[in-house]
């Protein structure tokens, strides 16, 4: 019986601070160690309301590879990879990015799973970032609390009054 091979990738991310997009693979090897991958993105996939979220944005990334990187390629992803109807459980499109396979067809399936998560992933983060939907308050709160203290002399800048600047 073979023994679990170990996540070496997630040294990787942790220590040398790398992103989760940058590494070549995903080692994922169950559908629980899948359904946790997701969970670390927010999504709980035995929640309908979750699982629909992670299909829309599949579905964008499907969106933006065919119609922005694709485009004037010639190439599309392969229809068994194009629909939550071909896939039908989102952790399979995991497991297959994870596959260590001598078959052709099924590196072609893993290289394109990364690819769509790997899109998911940026489009998941800038769905999530908080600073991108709150940017105009945390610049009001912030710029209001320095701006009695600024003081522009000529072309320069300074934070504070008289000799204290």
């Amino acid at each position: 019986m073979a023994s679990p091979s170990f996540p070496w990738q997630a040294f990787r991310v942790i220590f040398d601070q790398i992103s989760i997009i940058d590494i070549p693979k995903l080692e994922l090897r169950s559908e629980a160690e899948a359904h946790q991958f997701v969970a670390t993105y927010g999504y709980d996939l035995y929640q309908e309301t979750h699982q629909e979220q992670v299909w829309k944005i599949f579905e964008q990334a499907r969106q933006f590879i065919d119609e922005v990187l694709c485009e004037n390629l010639n190439i599309r992803i392969p229809e068994d990879l194009r629909s939550r109807e071909s896939i039908v459980d989102f952790r399979k499109l995991l497991l297959w990015a994870s596959e260590e396979s001598e078959s052709s067809s099924d590196r072609k399936r893993s290289v394109w799973c990364c690819a769509i998560l790997r899109v998911m992933h940026s489009l998941a983060h800038y769905k999530s970032d908080l600073r991108l939907k709150y940017l105009s308050k945390i610049k009001l709160q912030t710029i209001t609390r320095f701006e009695a203290h600024i003081q522009k002399i000529g072309n320069d800048l300074f934070l504070g009054f008289e000799r204290d600047k």
